[in-house]
């Protein structure tokens, strides 16, 4: 039996004069909007699904108030900065994804990208299963939004 072989791959970016958007009614949409924010996006396509030929792609996103330097993010201060988990995928817990615990700390280095790390959890709006994340690595500096 010949099992899928993806490699896992994680993209970090920061895309700064932006904000996150998404559907806060059913939580099944989400984007990025110009706006007064540094967001910061995880993506990362968890090595596929096993046995169908397709990547199960997950999003973790935050922003932060653009101009700052550095930050640090905990607990109930996570959802002031639309901290949110997405998972695109052929799942039950598919969609967004509340982020509802973790702490986030992040610094600006020279070259523009940002160092972040922490941890949150999330837990899936129908099964209330926790999913516990990590935040860390480095996030390229993408292109402002509108530039």
């Amino acid at each position: 039996m010949n099992g899928q072989q993806v490699q896992r791959t994680e993209e970090r970016l920061n895309v700064k004069n932006s904000r996150i958007a998404h559907d806060s009614v059913s939580y099944q949409s989400y984007g990025i909007q110009a706006g007064d924010f540094t967001v910061f996006q995880l993506i990362s396509n968890n090595a596929g699904e096993p046995g169908n030929n397709s990547k199960a792609e997950s999003v973790l996103a935050f922003q932060i108030k653009s101009g700052l330097d550095q930050f640090a993010i905990k607990d109930n201060a996570l959802s002031e900065h639309e901290a949110i988990y997405i998972q695109r995928c052929r799942c039950q817990d598919r969609g967004i994804q509340k982020i509802i615990s973790g702490d986030i700390k992040g610094a600006m280095l020279t070259n523009g990208n940002w160092r972040i790390e922490g941890e949150v959890e999330a837990i899936g709006r129908l099964t209330g299963k926790i999913y516990l994340l990590s935040v860390d690595g480095e996030y390229e500096s993408a292109e402002s939004w509108g530039e």
